[in-house]
């Protein structure tokens, strides 16, 4: 049984007077996930954030993270000197994966939240160090963008506006129409999170460089997936820095990296706008306090799983899961679509995909009948239904995926399974 350390009147939880033994803390913890029903996080139904490439990387990458698992990026120069080359490489080698020009930078972060934290606060300090003088500055951004530039701008007082999407995309006249004198950024992503589309960065990148104003490109998902997309002879639009306005990038390397958690980068076309993000402070007993990031200690251990996994599976380890993950799309496609009522939205390009229903179909209450069957897809709002991120085994449970989605769209149309309500939020 679980132990009962809760005092019920104060509504908290107490230390134990004495600790409980090895066996037994990893049985409570066990327990603890069984009594739950929590998900194993690369079940092939998890079909909201699973970015699995198999047990051996799973099982590399985890070996790597135990090794380095005490050390700390913040003292890696005095104690740890082996972590700025593993940083390093990794960052060279997505910079040449996004075709960076010579005298490109970057710096390891622990997700793409500080990643594109970082990248505002770099816009705004190099908008400001350059005169710029605002009533409140603005960031443009389309309406598909991820909510972190919004947190950024939150905690930054910027205003963020948000622009109207055209086929799914930005729709680069209505960010031009949105930009002022007060405009310090421009966002477009590659791909969205919501659908999977690439935003017309090219178009955007012109924009930006007529106002010279500086463009983020959001890879968060698509850095380490559009690139072996292509490779694969898939039609992808320029996207990266080989766009000539783009000022900086985010990649993930937690997601279709195949990495460990706790990993993305921050990626500067000019490595010297990597002092708009640092922070520097001496006024304290202990001397100079330097961290390129938002965080102070961070775990050796990211690093070391990103350096292992990319050196593991190479380009072309990733090219084979990329090419099976995209087989897995087109079957899930063509299956789902077969489904009467069910539509694919858009016109996506990458690994994520999203489906709406007629307008007799309400779709909220179909994806509720399909976690009620075990499948677990992320939420879409605009318009009304649900997403599906994919990996490379994707296609072991697309059929019996499409079976429960006709039998559930049946019982919804009878009216005999209805909305309850539940999981209808992007972290629920």
């Amino acid at each position: 049984m679980i132990a009962k350390n809760r005092d019920v009147k104060t509504n908290r939880y107490q230390f134990l007077e004495v600790g409980k033994s090895r066996e037994d803390v990893l049985n409570d913890l066990g327990q603890r996930r069984v009594l739950a029903a929590d998900l194993d996080w690369h079940n092939p139904r998890n079909l909201k954030a699973c970015y699995y490439a198999g047990d051996d990387v799973v099982q590399i990458s985890l070996d790597a993270y135990s090794m380095f698992f005490g050390d700390n990026l913040l003292y890696s120069s005095s104690l740890f000197p082996s972590l700025p080359d593993m940083s390093s490489e990794v960052v060279g080698k997505a910079l040449e994966l996004l075709n960076a020009p010579a005298g490109a930078g970057g710096t390891v972060t622990s997700g793409g939240t500080e990643s594109i934290l970082l990248a505002v606060r770099s816009a705004l300090h190099r908008a400001r160090t350059r005169g710029g003088v605002f009533s409140t500055p603005e960031m443009v951004l389309a309406y598909n963008a991820h909510p972190a530039f919004d947190k950024a701008a939150n905690m930054m007082g910027i205003k963020t506006i948000r622009t109207p999407l055209l086929a799914h995309r930005a729709d680069p006249d209505a960010m031009a129409d949105a930009m002022t004198e007060n405009t310090i950024m421009l966002v477009a992503s590659a791909h969205a999170y919501p659908l999977g589309h690439i935003d017309p960065i090219a178009e955007i990148s012109v924009l930006a460089e007529s106002r010279d104003t500086w463009l983020h490109v959001d890879g968060c998902i698509g850095g380490f997936f559009l690139p072996f997309v292509e490779d694969l002879g898939y039609d992808v639009p320029n996207f990266d820095f080989r766009v000539p306005g783009v000022t900086s990038m985010s990649a993930d390397l937690h997601k279709y990296g195949f990495t460990a958690r706790g990993a993305s980068l921050v990626l500067l076309r000019d490595e010297l706008n990597s002092k708009y993000h640092q922070f520097n402070f001496c006024d304290w007993p202990t001397g100079e306090f330097n961290t390129p990031t938002l965080m102070g200690s961070r775990p050796a251990g990211a690093v070391a799983s990103a350096w292992t996994v990319m050196n593991y599976l190479g380009r072309n380890g990733y090219r084979d899961r990329t090419e099976k993950t995209m087989a897995s799309r087109g079957a899930m496609i063509k299956a789902v679509t077969a489904v009467e009522g069910v539509h694919l939205t858009g016109a996506p390009e990458g690994g994520m995909i999203g489906f709406h229903g007629d307008p007799d179909l309400d779709m909220f209450a179909v994806r509720d009948g399909l976690t009620a069957r075990g499948w677990y897809t992320g939420i879409v709002m605009e318009p009304q239904g649900f997403q599906m991120l994919l990996n490379y085994r994707t296609g072991q449970i697309v059929e019996a995926f499409a079976n429960d989605l006709a039998e559930v769209a049946k019982q919804v149309r009878k009216g005999t399974l209805t909305v309850t309500g539940a999981d209808m939020s992007y972290g629920g």
